[in-house]
């Protein structure tokens, strides 16, 4: 009798754990390769707070993790303050790095956004995910 303890995860021959039922996809694909892509800043006021509002706002909008490199400096894509850390001036590369079960779309999404000039209407920056 179990008396209430969970069964030891299931596994194959060779002991790597099988996907568990009722674990959320992001979960389960956890072993993806994170996607990458160099994006130029093409605002002429750099990636200053409006832009990086609205990207970190988009990236949220995504279960997958948001990276964003610029040189030696790395920083959380979902968080505006450390998106201003970066100070990315008019032309700077930046590498964005994108993991997770949505990583592909939110690639797209994002970087679209990111090599955007801002117009002053940042609220629906973000594409619809689909």
């Amino acid at each position: 009798m179990n008396h209430g303890l969970a069964d030891p995860a299931p596994g194959d021959s060779a002991g790597t754990p099988l996907p568990q039922p009722g674990l959320p996809p992001s979960q389960v694909v956890m072993n993806r390769e994170p996607l990458h892509r160099t994006v130029t800043i093409k605002d002429p006021q750099g990636l200053h707070m409006r832009p990086a509002a609205a990207f970190a706002k988009c990236a949220r909008d995504f279960q997958s993790t948001v990276t964003l490199r610029l040189d030696d400096r790395s920083v959380n894509g979902k968080s505006q303050l450390d998106l201003m850390l970066l100070a990315a001036e008019p032309g700077a590369k930046l590498v964005l790095e994108v993991s997770g079960e949505d990583a592909p779309a939110a690639l797209a999404a994002l970087a679209d956004l990111i090599e955007s000039v801002t117009n002053g209407d940042s609220d629906d920056a973000c594409p619809p995910k689909g």
